[in-house]
């Protein structure tokens, strides 16, 4: 399986591992039961069995959908994933995860299912636009923010050294640098492969971040992420949850990014808090109708099933709506 981006490279890959190929639309307009259909019947045309092997070579939304259909064909075939994002890399080629969005809610319906195989090559990462860059690094911050001080300094010193470039231009990351984030959700997926407790950590930004890109179709996972991100920082912040000191240290490393990211991120009419709130109370961590935030409580320090006032939550978001890059902070609770 291949996208429209990634079909030259699939063919090349047929070179040495023959087989037939379908061609996917990308991004999220992939993870629909339509789509899953299309693969399960092309699966089947194809006289695929349980010996067969599906390689799904694009970014993330792809491998979702991939890996669901992997593991409802004929109860399970097994399937290598070949990242092609810097998303992907850092963030959908590990932990298992797949699904597709259902409902109007991302992510409703999937399941787990590892591959078999995964196969990083960095030279991908050339062929990336800036807007599929700052995707990727908003998930390389977060992994900072929510588990390594470490990881914080060396994406300061990434930025810091771009900075200093007459014209700056955002890049990858390097090898060291991309497996030491990607190190970070090894280690929690290690700890609790099915998201019941620290691997929560990694859904910082989530929360909000998944209902700004349901209600914006246009808007990239790893932006809405870091969006997310700058709201769910400053609600942190608002409910005592995070030392004031802590917090400014945290929002210089998602400033880091603000330069490289476009203007048309940003929501041209930004929702009501009642459109907001609908998309809230579906998210999958959620348990008795409370919203469970995972929200930062120190530098690269996080913590996970945190509950906050609704109506604290309403007002940082209409307190941030009004300058989506100002730190949202509610005199009184800071």
């Amino acid at each position: 399986m291949a996208d429209p981006a990634t079909q030259a490279w699939a063919e090349a890959y047929r070179s040495v591992a023959p087989g037939s190929l379908l061609v996917m639309q990308a991004g999220e307009a992939s993870k629909t039961w339509d789509s899953l259909q299309q693969i399960l019947a092309w699966l089947m045309e194809e006289q695929a069995d349980r010996s067969s092997v599906l390689l799904v070579l694009g970014g993330g939304a792809l491998s979702d959908v991939g890996a669901m259909a992997a593991a409802m064909f004929k109860r399970g075939i097994p399937w290598v994933s070949v990242p092609t994002t810097l998303l992907a890399m850092v963030d959908a080629a590990y932990g298992g995860k797949c699904a597709i969005n259902f409902g109007g809610i991302k992510n409703s319906v999937g399941l787990y299912n590892d591959p078999a195989h995964r196969i990083y090559y960095h030279p991908y990462l050339q062929t990336l636009g800036v807007d599929a860059l700052v995707d990727g690094w908003a998930e390389i911050i977060k992994h900072g923010l929510v588990a390594s001080q470490d990881l914080m300094q060396s994406n300061l010193a990434y930025f810091g050294s771009l900075n200093n470039t007459p014209n700056p231009v955002l890049t990858p990351p390097n090898q060291d640098l991309l497996l030491q984030a990607l190190q970070v959700k090894i280690d929690l997926v290690a700890l609790d492969p099915r998201e019941s407790g620290p691997r929560k950590l990694l859904n910082f930004g989530h929360t909000m971040g998944h209902a700004l890109e349901a209600l914006s179709p246009s808007l990239g996972h790893g932006r809405a992420v870091w969006l997310g991100m700058i709201y769910e920082l400053g609600l942190a912040v608002s409910a005592g949850l995070l030392a004031r000191d802590h917090g400014l240290i945290c929002y210089a490393n998602l400033q880091m990014l603000a330069p490289y990211v476009s203007p048309e991120t940003y929501p041209s009419t930004w929702p009501s808090w009642k459109v907001v709130l609908e998309h809230l109370l579906q998210d999958k961590k959620n348990r008795g109708g409370r919203i469970l935030w995972s929200l930062p409580v120190g530098v690269g320090k996080a913590d996970y099933d945190r509950v906050v006032d609704p109506a604290m939550a309403e007002r940082v978001y209409e307190a941030w709506i009004r300058d989506p890059l100002a730190w949202p902070l509610i005199h009184g609770y800071a």
